[in-house]
Order: C-alpha cells, then sequence, then structure tokens
C-alpha cells in the first residue's frame, strides 16, 4: 500500500505526492498517465535530486528501441515495428531509434566516464554526441529493444559502436581489476532481436554471438532480457517480409514487455 505524506502540489500539467517510501518516490500525475519516481535527498543542501524511475511500478510505460541495421524495412526493422506495435496496442509509447541516422563517436577507451563519481548512475563521455540524448532516453524508459542483424557472425559494426560505448554504466577507474556495474537493480525489461541467411535453430547454435554480444551491454543499463527473437532465412527476397509466424512472435514479444 502506498502511504502518502502531506507533501502535495498540484497544477493543471501535473499533481505530485509524496510516498513513504525509502529514497523519497514520488508519484507524479500527468495527462498521460502516473509515473513513480524517485529522488534520493541531499540534506548537505537540503533539496531533492537524481531522479529515477522505479521498475516495476511505473504505470506509463515507454519502450526505446535502438536499431542497428542498415536496412530500413528489412527483416530486423519489421521485427522492431511489430513489437512496437503491440506495445502501443497495449497502451504504451514507443520510440524506434535508428543508429544509422545519428552522430556517434567511437570509444577511445579512455575511461574518463568509467572512473566518475561511482554513485552517478552513469558516468559523463568526454563526447558532445548524440549518445546523450539516447542515453537519456534509454534511463526514463521502462523498456528496451536492441535490434541487430548478424553481419559476419556478429553484430552490426555500428551497433558495436553504440554498445561500446555504454561503458558509461560501468565503474572501472584505473585502480581497479575490473569493472562494476553502477546500477545493481535491473528494473527494466528488454527484447533483443537478430537475423541471419541460416536457419533461426542453425543460426542460434552456430552464429550466437549476436545476442550474446547484447545481452551484457543491456543488463549494465539496468534491464533484464526476458525475450530474444531470432529471425532466420532472411535473405530468400531482396524485399522480404515477415512470415506469419515470425510476425506472431513478435507481437507476443511486445505483449510480454507488460505482463
Amino acid at each position: 500500500m502506498v502511504g502518502v505524506t502531506s507533501f502535495y502540489h498540484n497544477s493543471p500539467q501535473f499533481s505530485i505526492f509524496l510516498t513513504n517510501f525509502p529514497s523519497y518516490p514520488i508519484i507524479i500525475m500527468t495527462e498521460e498517465g502516473l509515473t513513480l519516481k524517485k529522488f534520493e535527498f541531499n540534506e548537505k543542501e537540503g533539496v531533492l535530486c537524481d531522479r529515477q524511475e522505479i521498475g516495476g511500478m511505473k504505470m506509463n510505460k515507454k519502450v526505446i528501441a535502438i536499431v542497428g541495421s542498415y536496412r530500413k524495412g528489412g527483416i530486423t526493422d519489421q521485427t522492431v515495428d511489430a513489437i512496437l506495435k503491440a506495445v502501443q496496442q497495449k497502451g504504451g509509447q514507443v520510440e524506434k531509434i535508428s543508429l544509422t541516422e545519428k552522430r556517434i563517436e567511437f570509444c577511445t577507451n579512455c575511461r574518463k566516464c568509467a572512473a566518475d563519481d561511482p554513485e552517478k548512475r552513469r558516468g559523463k563521455c568526454i563526447f558532445n554526441d548524440d549518445m546523450e540524448e539516447i542515453l537519456s532516453k534509454i534511463d526514463e524508459a521502462s523498456g528496451l529493444v536492441f535490434a541487430s542483424p548478424v553481419n559476419f557472425g556478429n553484430i552490426t559494426a555500428i551497433m558495436k559502436r553504440f554498445i561500446e560505448r555504454l561503458i558509461v554504466y560501468a565503474y572501472w577507474p584505473w585502480t581497479g581489476k575490473f569493472p562494476k556495474r553502477r546500477i545493481k537493480e535491473r528494473d527494466k525489461k528488454a527484447i533483443l532481436v537478430t537475423s541471419s541467411a541460416a536457419p533461426a535453430f542453425i543460426g542460434r547454435v552456430l552464429m550466437p554471438c549476436a545476442l550474446k554480444t547484447m545481452k551484457e551491454p543491456v543488463g549494465l543499463t539496468g534491464a533484464k532480457v526476458i525475450k530474444t527473437i531470432y529471425s532466420g532465412l532472411v535473405c530468400i527476397e531482396e524485399k522480404q517480409k515477415l512470415n506469419k509466424k515470425q510476425l506472431k512472435v513478435a507481437e507476443s514479444a511486445g505483449a510480454s514487455l507488460f505482463t
């Protein structure tokens, strides 16, 4: 049962109720629905700061899809679209981010972000590119979709570039022997999507690297993988469409983000 303290704010745009949970969770009611957010109290400054959404309790869900495919409208892209459509049908908000349309610099392994304050949700990168906007959207989302076709046995180069920049979610100073997760609680759900020319069951056995390469990084963002989709025989036609079985699998996966 959510307890409510005497703190209350109301305006035409939003209403705020401060609950009695630890770390000062706040319920924010907007025209779009209810969202539960967490604020840490800074005793020195006397203010609430470091907003973080609490997984499992968000009533207004949003799913962000990160697509590392070079072919718009290809099987991987269609699969993501079907997942997001299922989310929308459940009442959720969605956004698809195509990495080919974003400016993302290569990680130089300077480890400035990894050595940043360990209390931060993620470290600060030295580059000023589109990653900051993408990471902010990932932080605000309740569900994630990471998608990349298989190229030369693994994910695409552009997806790998994006994943390397997710080191901001790790704490690894030069004195550390290995990186540590900044986010301990996995409060998001995630779906991984890939595809290859091989039959799906063969691809999962002989070319499993694409899914494996995406799994650990998506965990760094605070997400738990609940489903993986491996579409096979995707090079039969130039403009191939999802078959009924593939479409059903994608739609079911999208719906599972709400269960």
